[in-house]
């Protein structure tokens, strides 16, 4: 493990930094859903899934982010500590199902890294 790096519930307090973090430029090509929401709307689906965020600390620094719903995982480390070893080592605490945007081989690595195992492919049209 990291030395430093913990996690914590996410709070109100989050709400901005989880949007910065999830629609920063590199962050949403790597998305699913490409479109970047109002904050008002981003507020909104934040406040009511918070139970599903955790936020990455390094130290007393928060790094990023992990949604786990219902065992659907999704990671965002901010760009200035990515590299490190951050996401596939808070990736080893959790299990389920991640969908990879096809190409994003920084996180299909990361997913890799940390005992995750590739199922099959995932197609959409």
């Amino acid at each position: 493990m990291i030395e430093g790096l913990s996690l914590r519930k996410a709070n109100l307090d989050d709400t901005r930094l989880v949007y910065n973090w999830r629609f920063s430029s590199r962050a949403i090509l790597n998305s699913w859903s490409q479109t970047i929401p109002e904050y008002a709307e981003h507020e909104s689906y934040f406040l009511k899934n918070i139970g599903c965020y955790s936020i990455i600390m390094l130290n007393d620094k928060s790094v990023g982010f992990v949604r786990d719903m219902d065992g659907d995982i999704s990671i965002v480390v901010d760009m200035f500590y990515r590299g490190r070893g951050i996401g596939s080592e808070v990736l080893k605490l959790y299990s389920g199902i991640a969908t990879i945007r096809y190409g994003n081989l920084n996180s299909f690595y990361c997913f890799l890294k940390s005992g995750w195992k590739p199922v099959g492919w995932v197609m959409k049209k």
